[in-house]
């Protein structure tokens, strides 16, 4: 991965986890080879809104199950007309 939202989506991964970015891959499951669970994602979303600054749809998340997936939702995120995320 080298490119926005997926430098953004794997480092928010990385982080959250705890874990060098380059072990994060874009067919990862979340739930199921990184371990997240509903919360964790609801985390990591929370500083993906803090990096790009507009606030994301929570309710988007129940269809999201790998890495990819939720890159290419970020990248639909970010790029549409929305609110600006309150600190």
């Amino acid at each position: 991965m080298n490119s926005f939202p997926d430098d953004l989506v794997c480092d928010a991964l990385a982080r959250h986890l705890g874990a060098p970015v380059t072990t994060i891959r874009p067919e990862h499951r979340l739930r199921g080879h990184l371990g997240l669970d509903s919360l964790d994602i609801a985390l990591v979303v929370l500083r993906l809104q803090r990096d790009v600054g507009r606030e994301f749809p929570m309710a988007l998340l129940e269809v999201v199950e790998t890495v990819d997936e939720l890159s290419r939702l970020v990248q639909a995120w970010a790029s549409a007309p929305g609110k600006e995320a309150t600190e």
